[in-house]
């Protein structure tokens, strides 16, 4: 299971900006930014979960192009 900082990791290596992932995934810009840098101890498990829903759904969105 990916970590938040793994997860937003791969979303920007697919193109994402910080912008977008938090807007995708219903948050602000600046909580993605310190979950990627750990700065947050007990993140919010829905934005966890939106995080790797997301990177699974880019995923699947890349195997079918």
């Amino acid at each position: 299971m990916l970590t938040p900082t793994e997860a937003i990791s791969e979303l920007e290596s697919m193109g994402l900006t910080q912008q977008k992932i938090a807007e995708l995934t219903g948050t602000q810009q600046g909580y993605i930014s310190r979950l990627k840098t750990n700065s947050i101890s007990q993140p919010s498990y829905i934005v966890v979960d939106a995080l790797r829903n997301l990177v699974n759904q880019m995923k699947k969105k890349k195997e079918i192009k």
